[in-house]
């Protein structure tokens, strides 16, 4: 039996050419990465939760929702979070249950591109879909990430290999730029590596943006020659179009969202000279859709207090670590 053009739920490039075949009790998986292959042959592990528990023993479905229903309704505020590998209409009706029940939704973005998130609040986000960047871009940065060993399939389908409409050269119609602090399997493939110091990224930027509006630099720079930042500028001004990934180490390193929000300045700087545009590069497949779709419904993006009877948004309250910590939720 085989089931063609699955969508991969790993990571969040949401890869959706995924074949699989069934076969003898074997799971095959065709046009996955390693990592995708892996999550599917998963459902056949012996180790999988098939059935529901409570405390540890199994038992039905009628008396897990009978239970659940009933911890719900005595709490007096609960805490409803949404996992990253749920469907977005899953996402919607907890949602839904977390306002009725005058408790807090959140998901996975607390506890990693919540930075990210905020940085695109303040400044806006200058941005566009995976297939531009395949058919447009000819130089990509990545800052912060290591693509070929968190995301593998996204060299491969989009930013660096594949032959666009407008870049029919694949490989060698893109140049490739790596900011990190250490090299990666990412950097050995570039045409370019910058090695910066730790914490030291809004340094490095705010270096570029100088120079992009007309000052000079001297030195080192957050541990860049000034001569490799002023290579890595000319790059940035005479590309046709521009793209830069942003990881977690971008948003997880000193400054924070205030990282993200230099990198979207300078996105927005870069835009005076050609065409340029920030991605970011989440982890789980649909950790996106649960802040798409939780501004929706909230006008805030993710750790949503409805305890006041509207929602209220104030990460390092509303958040599920800082709340966990404090005791304030009992469900």
């Amino acid at each position: 039996m085989k089931f063609k053009n699955n969508t991969c739920s790993v990571c969040g490039l949401a890869c959706d050419d995924i074949d699989i075949e069934l076969r003898d009790n074997e799971i095959r998986v065709y046009n996955a990465c390693a990592m995708g292959e892996s999550k599917y042959k998963k459902l056949a592990s012996k180790d999988r939760i098939l059935r529901p528990l409570i405390n540890g023993k199994e038992t039905t479905w009628e008396r897990v929702i009978d239970r659940t229903a009933e911890i719900l309704v005595n709490a007096k505020k609960p805490l409803l979070f949404m996992g990253s590998e749920m469907s977005t209409e899953a996402m919607k009706v907890g949602i839904e249950m977390a306002e009725y029940l005058g408790g807090v939704v959140d998901g996975n973005s607390t506890m990693c591109h919540g930075p990210t998130i905020q940085g695109m609040q303040i400044t806006g986000i200058p941005t566009a879909t995976l297939g531009e960047v395949k058919n447009r871009t000819d130089l990509v940065i990545y800052w912060g990430c290591n693509p070929m060993e968190s995301h593998p399939r996204l060299l491969s389908r989009y930013s660096l290999f594949p032959r666009g409409y407008f870049n029919y050269q694949g490989r060698r119609g893109r140049t490739i730029v790596v900011v990190d602090t250490r090299r990666t399997m990412t950097a050995d493939l570039s045409d370019l590596f910058i090695q910066v110091e730790p914490n030291k990224d809004f340094e490095l930027m705010s270096a570029i943006c100088a120079i992009l509006n007309g000052h000079k630099i001297k030195g080192n720079i957050a541990g860049v020659e000034s001569e490799k930042i002023y290579k890595l500028v000319d790059m940035m001004k005479n590309c046709q179009f521009g793209t830069i990934f942003v990881g977690l180490g971008l948003a997880s390193s000193v400054g924070k969202h205030r990282n993200i929000e230099k990198a979207l300045n300078l996105t927005r700087d870069l835009n005076r000279f050609t065409r340029f545009i920030l991605l970011i590069n989440r982890g789980h497949s649909n950790v996106t859709g649960f802040n798409e779709i939780m501004t929706w419904s909230s006008g805030y993006p993710f750790g949503v207090d409805y305890s006041r009877g509207y929602p209220r948004y104030n990460p390092g309250e509303t958040t599920t670590i800082d709340l966990l910590a404090n005791r304030e939720v009992d469900a």
